[in-house]
């Protein structure tokens, strides 16, 4: 004892009414039984009119208050699966069989979970166990015989695709997709595909799905970034690359994306801001030094081109509107640029020309310009 004698009780005494005071300020925060109660009884009104968000708010709150409650986890687990939220569905069952593992409703959950993520071997497992608690189980018994087939499926689906058969890999991934909606992997194949086919809209649909099933992925933001860019949607582009630099703010490949891109974005909005304020001239400039930067990417070359054909026309510059327009609707037809080259064709006196070229675009429901210069044919 003599090592009490020798303690500065000066110096410790404030640490030890610090972890007193500590340790009550647990207790008086732990959540009551009624409380708890009342968390689960407004969880599961939420979860009966629909009110998924509300409802995983308080189970938040019944969890945290008592976390040794099984059920609880249960039901929580269920709400993540009614969201969507396969990660956090998968963790809650998980611990509720840790707790209880013979409560066959959470094995059977975390068997659709698994299902639904394409992890076909780890529901199998938890399938055949439910069969073995409850043998009359059908809709276990239905999906276990079922997995197998889903396995070849997939097999195939990656087969065809090492074998450059990017549609039959995209249709088969498609079926699949139909009971394995949550699979990263099956969307990113598919998205592969379909950039094999140049059909990069599909491709972008899948990759941004890809991109919420695994947050915090570099590389996937990156590659939504590039094919957003090679569509020209250069401001989603820049959206989405920067999600890429929070993660990573020095990524190798993100970054150097990241300052070209910014670049043609702020140049693609000056030309929009300066046209707008019919200031034509700064407007063909800004124009011709996205085309100084970009060169490469059809569409946003494209974008370039239609601000200098517009700009252009609108400066009546009418020879080099002409000039432009027909280097824009080289890349891409388009209904306004029709318009525009009509109007560059009648400033140029070339009438037949410019009203033949107003008729294109006359039935076209989004625009109404050609009617404009279509009206000044008949003045001269």
């Amino acid at each position: 004892m003599d090592y009490l004698v020798n303690i500065n009780w000066n110096k410790i005494t404030p640490c030890l009414v610090l972890l007193v005071l500590e340790v009550m300020l647990e207790f008086s925060e732990c959540a009551t039984p009624v409380e708890v109660n009342k968390h689960l009884d407004l969880g599961r009104d939420f979860l009966a009119r629909g009110q998924l968000s509300d409802a995983l708010t308080h189970y938040h709150a019944a969890v945290e208050g008592d976390p040794h409650n099984y059920l609880t986890y249960f039901k929580r687990g269920t709400v993540y699966y009614a969201l969507g939220k396969a990660k956090f569905a998968l963790q809650d069952f998980t611990k509720v069989l840790e707790m209880k593992s013979d409560f066959t409703s959470a094995r059977l959950q975390r068997a659709n979970v698994y299902l639904k993520l394409a992890q076909y071997s780890d529901a199998k497992e938890d399938y055949l166990q439910v069969t073995y608690a409850d043998p009359y189980n059908e809709e276990a018994l239905s999906q276990y015989h079922r997995i197998d087939e889903l396995v070849e499926e997939l097999r195939l689906v990656e087969a065809y695709y090492r074998g450059g058969e990017f549609r039959a890999a995209a249709e088969l991934a498609t079926r699949l997709l139909d009971v394995s909606p949550w699979s990263a992997h099956l969307r990113q194949l598919r998205a592969e595909c379909y950039i094999a086919l140049n059909d990069l809209f599909s491709a972008v649909s899948d990759i941004r799905s890809v991109n919420r099933l695994q947050q915090d992925s570099t590389d996937g933001y990156y590659r939504l970034a590039t094919l957003l860019y090679r569509l020209g949607h250069v401001s989603d582009s820049l959206k989405e690359i920067r999600e890429c630099l929070k993660l990573d703010p020095e990524h190798k490949k993100c970054f150097p994306f990241y300052k070209k891109v910014k670049k043609i974005d702020k140049l693609l909005l000056e030309c929009e801001e300066q046209s707008s304020a019919r200031q034509f001239g700064a407007c063909v400039d800004s124009a011709a030094k996205v085309l100084r930067a970009e060169d490469e990417v059809t569409l946003v070359v494209f974008e370039a081109k239609k601000w200098m054909c517009s700009c252009l026309t609108k400066d009546e510059q009418f020879a080099e509107a002409l000039t432009a327009c027909g280097g824009a609707l080289e890349l891409q037809r388009d209904a306004r640029l029709l318009c525009e080259r009509a109007d560059a064709l009648l400033g140029l006196d070339m009438y037949d020309d410019g009203e033949r070229h107003t008729r294109i675009p006359n039935t076209h429901v989004h625009t109404r310009r050609p009617g404009a210069a279509a009206r000044r044919a008949p003045a001269v």
